[in-house]
């Protein structure tokens, strides 16, 4: 009887079908979280990607504090490889990165232009790198047809503030990759900076370096290419010489000429392009 009833044939059915429901692979629960979040951090500061689906899922990665980890995740656009280094977390978390195909439309920052090419990465846990993780992209044949690779930056959503904040990127345009610190894990877009003509818009941060508040390293940007940097200290001491890249951009990682950590105090910047010239003052306190 039973196998005939139609009342218990449905009644099986839906049962079935619940279970198997229940077992479906759930994917990514961490990155479907930090979806939520990266609406909130979209390019509009107020405005949310409505229907955002992911183009690709990293498998899981756990991270432990005495090993790190390493992941490489395939992309629509190329690869993202991303290392942790020994010590970044101070728990076992599991990293999860996703391939974003949408980006909030807002006013960018001058100079500063999105591909639409980029991804969030997040931890299980509510917290951040101790130490930089590098962060590699290979971009291949991808690029939108305007773009000038050699300008490329990997850009930082600041999520509150309704900006994108440009990483000091390092780009091999024989190789197609470009590489970039992160000491922050987030929303981020490869884009397009174009440098300044002039020093006198140049910007500094974090300024005051603060090392133990997790600060990796000064950016100096707003710079046109191949600007020359240089800071002394108050007694005139020469303590780094650098130069912008292609996207006017340098990173000083608070270490002297010698590779020793730079005492707290001020530091006097000079950079220099061509006949002009801007001084501007940095502060360590470590």
């Amino acid at each position: 009887m039973g196998d005939h009833n139609p009342f218990l044939r449905r009644a099986v059915g839906l049962i079935l079908l619940f279970a198997a429901s229940s077992l479906l692979p759930r994917v990514a629960p961490n990155a479907a979280a930090r979806s939520d979040a990266a609406d909130d951090t979209g390019l509009a500061g107020n405005s949310r990607d409505v229907a955002f689906t992911p183009a690709a899922v990293s498998p899981p990665l756990s991270l432990d504090p005495a090993n790190g980890g390493t992941v490489i995740f395939g992309v629509t656009f190329g690869t993202v490889s991303v290392v942790v280094p020994p010590e970044a977390v101070g728990e076992i978390v599991v990293m999860t990165m996703v391939e974003r195909i949408s980006f909030s439309t807002a006013p960018a920052s001058p100079g500063l232009v999105g591909t639409g090419l980029g991804f969030d990465i997040s931890l299980s846990r509510d917290i951040q790198p101790l130490k930089e993780a590098t962060v590699t992209i290979g971009y291949g044949d991808s690029l939108p047809a305007w773009v000038n690779p050699s300008r490329l930056v990997l850009a930082r959503y600041v999520e509150g503030a309704g900006i994108y904040v440009p990483l000091v990127t390092t780009v091999d345009t024989a190789a197609k990759t470009l590489m970039a610190k992160l000491n922050h894990f987030s929303t981020f877009q490869v884009m397009q900076r174009s440098p300044s003509d002039t020093v006198s818009t140049v910007k500094v941060f974090p300024n005051p370096f603060r090392p133990k508040l997790g600060h990796a390293a000064v950016t100096f940007s707003d710079l046109p290419a191949l600007t020359r940097v240089r800071l002394y200290t108050v007694a005139g001491e020469k303590v780094q010489d650098l130069a912008t890249n292609a996207a006017g951009m340098a990173a000083w990682d608070g270490k002297n000429l010698s590779g020793a950590n730079a005492a707290s105090g001020v530091y006097y910047g000079f950079a220099e392009s061509g006949t002009q010239r801007k001084t501007f003052k940095v502060v360590v306190e470590r």
